[in-house]
């Protein structure tokens, strides 16, 4: 029944200003009136159905936007309404039905509609089609974040990485506090190999989503390639910590200035700058280099500690550094000694970076072996029978090299440790590549697997440091754990015989195997 003196226009947009100011239930009782005067008034029927579907109530959402499609079957606007309504009540179909006959009606928000679409191809794996309508809608919206998400989205679920993430970057660009973004961006680097820009891009989703479960997890997995894991047992490593403090604290001097090469978490500098030095501390890895930079300041140390993040062949004096410097720190060994580019690095720090006669911190470093007897070594290089079935022929594919976790009982030495290479980084300059044969006393008799090699690293003239894995002198720690070299044949020896190894090096890896028993 209609009301006396009634206003309909002036209820209606009575109802607008509630509804924009948030009083939902107050602007509901006026759209409400204004069809209990006029049940064919469509645009309070569109009013009722975005203010329901805000609520969530969408059945009632969806009454109230088909009876304003049936007043106006041809207005593209309503049909545009009930599509979204749809989609929102999982009638995929429906919506592409009602939003693609809207396209055909010169919708007043064409951009919306279309996007609508493609987010319904998308709800439906229908990739290429989202993609090509977010595409579409790029040519005439370049910067329109939804379309570039939308776009994005499509885009990496094709399996094209980098025009996904290039749609990404495009999204951060207009909008960089949009979490989802950062992290789509993060997946997308960390699938091309880029593990420091996938970390960034997660810590900063992280830091704009904090609750989020899933972008915790995310940031756990990507901090770990970022970070590799042995990190935690170098610094948990007591006896390689106590000798580098002890040489540390013998041979710097507050007035000197100190460059480490590869800082890592910051251990070694930190221990460098309680000295009173002034240090300077280089690390390739971005990851690391922030993470060191934060740990430094945690500690006070920050006006005591520059951090260089390039590796030390990029640092400049005058540039990176003020001067050459009086300390060269290099804690940048491998198990192998070797095969983090140990030789050309401190070959290149001490023709640029430090002065002549300056202090080298290890002063020396050599690799040690000796010939090594267990039956456990034979399982983890060779098989023979299996079930009644002969596998020796897969023996051909016995490595020359293993990286050996095994207690100080799992074997036995065969002969006396020997040093293999010797590398004299302080008196030293340049070394070269060598090769030779390097004869091995037998000292007991039993079947010889191969053998196995540690590291001695003479700190400076006092201090030093060894992971022997077997005898009196052993350290048994899960940093820097021994390698063993298995012979292609085990053989049996006997004590009092000479084994001839054949060994060498080409300043990055090296060679250890069987030559001849005499």
């Amino acid at each position: 029944m209609k009301i006396a003196d009634f206003n309909p226009a002036g209820r209606l947009e009575e109802g607008l200003a509630h509804h924009q100011q948030g009083r939902l239930d107050e602007a509901e009782a006026c759209y409400l009136d204004v069809v209990d005067d006029d049940p064919k008034n469509t645009e309070a029927l569109k009013l009722l159905a975005l203010l329901t579907m805000g609520r969530g109530e969408f059945e009632d959402a969806l009454q109230y936007a088909q009876a304003a499609a049936n007043l106006a079957p041809d207005n593209g606007d309503y049909l545009h309404l009930l599509g979204r309504i749809l989609i929102d009540l999982g009638d995929l179909d429906g919506a592409i039905e009602k939003l693609q006959r809207a396209a055909t009606m010169a919708p007043s928000d064409p951009l919306d509609l279309n996007l609508d679409l493609a987010e319904c191809y998308a709800m439906q794996d229908r990739w290429d089609d989202s993609l090509s309508i977010s595409q579409a809608q790029l040519q005439a919206y370049p910067t329109d974040l939804r379309a570039l998400s939308a776009a994005a989205t499509a885009a990496a679920s094709l399996e094209k990485n980098a025009e996904a993430l290039d749609f990404f970057e495009r999204a951060i660009a207009v909008d960089n506090t949009a979490s989802h973004l950062w992290s789509g961006a993060a997946k997308l680097h960390r699938s091309a190999g880029d593990i420091a820009r996938a970390w960034f891009c997660v810590e900063r989703a992280l830091s704009l989503s904090p609750d989020d479960a899933d972008l915790h997890y995310m940031a756990r997995i990507i901090r770990g390639e970022a970070v590799p894991a042995w990190h935690f047992n170098m610094m948990n490593d007591t006896t390689r910590n106590a000798a580098f403090k002890k040489a540390i604290e013998r041979q710097i001097k507050p007035h000197h200035v100190v460059l480490e090469i590869g800082t890592g978490a910051g251990l070694l500098a930190m221990m460098a700058a309680r000295t009173g030095a002034r240090i300077y501390t280089c690390e390739s890895n971005p990851v690391l280099a922030l993470a060191a930079r934060g740990i430094i300041e945690a500690n006070g140390l920050a006006d005591r500690i520059t951090v260089i993040d390039k590796p030390s062949w990029s640092i400049e004096v005058g540039t990176d550094v003020p001067q050459q410097a009086d300390v060269l720190i290099s804690e940048i060994f491998s198990a192998q000694l070797l095969s983090e580019e140990v030789i050309p690095t401190i070959e290149d720090a001490k023709r640029r970076l430090l002065k002549p006669g300056g202090i080298v911190i290890p002063a020396m470093a050599a690799m040690m072996g000796a010939l090594v007897r267990n039956d456990d070594l034979a399982q983890l290089t060779r098989v023979s029978t299996v079930e009644g079935f002969d596998f020796t022929p897969f023996n051909a594919f016995t490595p020359v090299l293993m990286s050996l976790d095994t207690p100080n009982h799992a074997f036995e030495w065969m002969s006396e440790p020997l040093s293999l290479f010797e590398f004299d980084f302080k008196n030293r300059d340049m070394f070269l590549a060598e090769s030779g044969l390097v004869a091995v006393d037998v000292t007991a008799d039993g079947l010889c697997q191969g053998v196995v090699q540690w590291m001695h690293v003479l700190l400076d003239d006092e201090t030093a440091y060894e992971n022997a894995p077997a005898g009196a002198n052993a350290t048994r720690t899960k940093h820097w754990t021994p390698l063993f070299y298995p012979f292609a044949i085990p053989r049996e020896l006997k004590k009092g015989q000479t084994v001839m190894l054949r060994i060498g090096h080409d300043r990055k890896g090296v060679r250890v195997e069987l030559s001849e028993v005499l």
